[in-house]
């Protein structure tokens, strides 16, 4: 991430830019109006930099990745305290690319969740229930996704007490 005091500098640049370029051009225009075309130059040349870079980030991961099958996957995943069977069965009630959606504990998020994920792919885990065609419950604190769920008329499979999947219709 750049820096606050490199982008003001950057802003304040492509601003004089601005002002001079659009003077040569006969057009007249004050500082604000110039500030105001900069920050929108600066924000989308960062964000297309920034874009670039995560890019980069997660070809890196995949090629340092790409030779490890699921059973190695998933033995990492339980190194971080992931219970790798019931991963295994969520695989195999979740069909390829569809979305799902996570309802578990707080002491899940962090590197369990990151590595399901990875596990899971090309399954897409979904932010908010409504996007979701399956619901995984993975030790969730509270049972009010589930009362949510099985209102809505989910089938719920469970595979013990702490984890299930949910298919909605």
């Amino acid at each position: 991430m750049v820096p606050l005091l490199i982008q003001i500098l950057a802003v304040v640049a492509v601003a004089a830019l601005v002002l001079v370029v659009l003077e040569r051009l006969g057009v007249a225009v004050g500082f604000p109006q110039a500030a105001a075309v900069a920050v929108l130059a600066v924000l989308a040349s960062s964000g297309v930099i920034n874009m670039r870079e995560q890019w980069k980030h997660l070809d890196l991961q995949r090629a340092q990745n790409a030779g490890i099958p699921a059973q190695e996957g998933r033995g990492v995943c339980r190194a971080v305290g992931v219970d790798a069977e019931f991963l295994g069965y969520v695989g195999s009630r979740v069909p390829v690319r569809e979305r799902f959606y996570l309802d578990a504990s707080p002491q899940f998020f962090g590197s369990k969740d990151i590595c399901m994920r990875f596990v899971l792919l090309p399954r897409t885990q979904v932010a908010q229930l409504k996007d979701a065609r399956y619901v995984v419950f993975w030790d969730p604190s509270s049972r009010q996704t589930m009362r949510a769920v099985r209102q809505r008329g989910a089938t719920i499979a469970f595979h013990d007490r702490r984890h299930a999947v949910a298919r909605l219709p």
